[in-house]
């Protein structure tokens, strides 16, 4: 069941990350808000490609916590840059992939053993 509610997550966020990373090409809002934001020209792109890339490892088992870390990263920077510069896409969004990304991390990761009892 856990494996199974694990997977179902992943796909989901892969699905929302890849199109919210293709949103950050195809709509001319983003580099607009980044420069807002005082970012530097260009950086819409990487977060947009960095969504991409890290969406499709979701799907991959043995990239699911380096892509799950990362997306942390990017949100927990999307959620101080919304709480900094009021107004844009919102604070919505971003809470809600890095509450499911935490599920994913609690689902996925496992406590290591000792090694001596």
């Amino acid at each position: 069941m856990k494996t199974k509610l694990a997977w179902v997550l992943q796909i989901l966020l892969a699905i929302l990350f890849v199109l919210a990373g293709a949103a950050k090409f195809i709509s001319p809002q983003w580099p607009r808000w980044f420069a807002d934001w005082h970012y530097p020209a260009g950086s819409y792109a990487v977060v947009g490609l960095i969504e991409i890339l890290a969406g499709i490892a979701l799907l991959i088992p043995a990239a699911v916590r380096s892509a799950t870390l990362l997306l942390i990263a990017i949100m927990m920077g999307a959620v101080v840059t919304l709480m900094l510069h009021p107004g844009g896409p919102g604070l919505k969004t971003p809470i809600i992939y890095l509450a499911l990304l935490g599920v994913v991390v609690a689902l996925r990761w496992t406590r290591p053993r000792l090694l001596v009892q």
